[in-house]
This record gives structure tokens, sequence and C-alpha cells, in this order.
């Protein structure tokens, strides 16, 4: 069983019981493993849009111009679905090891993205074995 405390970012002053159980951990693997994906695919989508509007100076006719206009519409599109569904994963990951209540959930939806990627990155480590001193700051309050 690991601690996990979170009073800093949700404000919820009794730190978590999460079990270490196989499965917990497994999860934790896996989300880890769906972070690692999402950086480079959006590292993947910048090279590709630059690589397009680079093409795109280079065309000489409307018709490609258009199609090539296309392209970049339906790749934005498949970018923003991906980055909407990264949110999603990163919340429901937190809410599930945490069992947030449905109050905590709106809090956690309140928060800032890039608070939320921290917040289930420290989960993980925790979960993962690694030493609280090593990825907490404990300078909230514990009372």
């Amino acid at each position: 069983m690991v601690k996990i405390n979170v009073n800093k970012e949700l404000g919820i002053k009794v730190p978590f019981d999460v079990k270490r159980s196989n499965k917990r951990v497994e999860e934790a693997y896996t989300f880890q493993l769906e972070a690692a994906r999402f950086e480079k695919g959006v590292e993947e989508f910048n090279e590709k849009m630059q690589t397009m509007s680079k093409t795109e100076s280079d065309k000489e006719s409307d018709d490609d111009s258009d199609n090539q206009d296309e392209k970049m519409a339906e790749e934005l599109l498949k970018n923003f679905e991906v980055q909407r569904d990264y949110v999603r994963k990163v919340q429901e990951y937190i809410t599930d090891t945490l069992k947030l209540t449905k109050k905590q959930k709106e809090t956690l939806g309140d928060m800032e993205v890039g608070e939320t990627n921290m917040l289930a990155a420290k989960i993980c480590a925790i979960i993962m074995g690694a030493e609280r001193s090593d990825i907490e700051d404990d300078t909230a309050p514990e009372e």
C-alpha cells in the first residue's frame, strides 16, 4: 500500500491509500506508454505540419494547393481529437487510480492541463516504486 498526497494539487488533506497491486502497476506502465506515444505523436504532427507548410509554398497550381490545404485540415482535426482524448485519459487515470468522488473529479477538471499531467506522472511514479522524496514537493500542509 502506498500513500499518495494530492493536497497541493486537489486540496484533499487526507492522502489516498492505493494498493500497489500488479493491476495498479500495470495500469501505471500502460499510462506511461500512452503518454510516451502521445508525445511522439505530437512531435510527428509538428514535423508533418512543417513539411506540409514548406511543400505548400513550393506548389504552383491551385489544384495542388487546394489538395494540400485539405490534407492539412484533416491532420489538424486528427491532432485535435488525439489531444482531446489524451486530456480525457489523463483525468480518467487519476480518477480511477484514486477513486475520486464526483466533487473531486470536478476539482480535477478545473486544474491546468500541465498540472494535471504532472499529477498523473507523480501518481505513476509512486505506484511504480519511486521514492516520494524524489518526486514530491512536501511543502503542502498535510493537516
